[in-house]
């Protein structure tokens, strides 16, 4: 929430914006937040499209930095429910034997009911670590674990300093993770109508 409080105060998020709602059709809700804040903005359309059908889509573009996404997902899941969500954002990880970052972090979080229990959430980022991570690894003055992410020359390293300098992460997978970030940004581009994350430039830090 300071993080939120800090980016409102600096008028990078439109606090008080109103999101388009565009209805595709029955099962699919596209919305643009422009540049408002993305809970508000897709929160009522994932009940509005619930509410119409059993099998939906809520692509949200244009949108203030979002965060975890398993608080936005888990409630459905409490609801019996199945639910998968993904985004891509600001571009910080190279492409498996690449040295340019093309990618977000774009992380994948899915959830399931479980039978008189809690539900079962994975939220997970499809580079090594994410970005986050590096960053209490510089807080700390802790070296990375190799094969975390490359300097801005493109060179392999674990120091915290010349990775967040080079902003660019490692895929967790290798060549296969490398595609499955490539699918994030497909569908969070082509369904939402948005952008890819090396298409996103933004001046501050959310």
């Amino acid at each position: 929430m300071p993080g939120y409080e800090m980016a409102l105060k600096k008028g990078w998020p439109n606090g008080h914006g109103e999101p388009d709602i565009i209805m595709v059709n029955p099962s699919f809700i596209r919305v643009d937040a422009r540049n408002g804040l993305a809970q508000p903005a897709a929160a009522e359309q994932i009940e509005t499209a619930l509410a119409m059908t059993g099998v939906s889509i809520v692509a949200l573009r244009n949108s203030h930095y979002l965060s975890a996404l398993w608080p936005d997902v888990e409630p459905l899941a409490r609801r019996g429910l199945l639910a998968i969500s993904f985004l891509n954002g600001l571009p910080n990880v190279v492409p498996h034997g690449g040295h340019t970052k093309v990618y977000c972090t774009n992380p994948i979080v899915f959830t399931a009911p479980v039978a008189n229990s809690e539900p079962f959430v994975v939220d997970q980022v499809t580079s090594v670590v994410a970005n986050g991570e590096v960053r209490l690894h510089a807080l700390a003055n802790q070296m990375l674990p190799s094969g975390t992410g490359v300097d801005r020359d493109g060179k392999a390293s674990t120091d915290h300093h010349a990775v967040l300098d080079g902003s660019a992460l490692n895929t967790f997978g290798g060549y296969k993770d490398s595609s499955i970030a490539f699918l994030v940004e497909i569908l969070a581009e082509a369904l939402t109508g948005g952008q890819l994350s090396f298409e996103n430039d933004f001046g501050g830090w959310p």
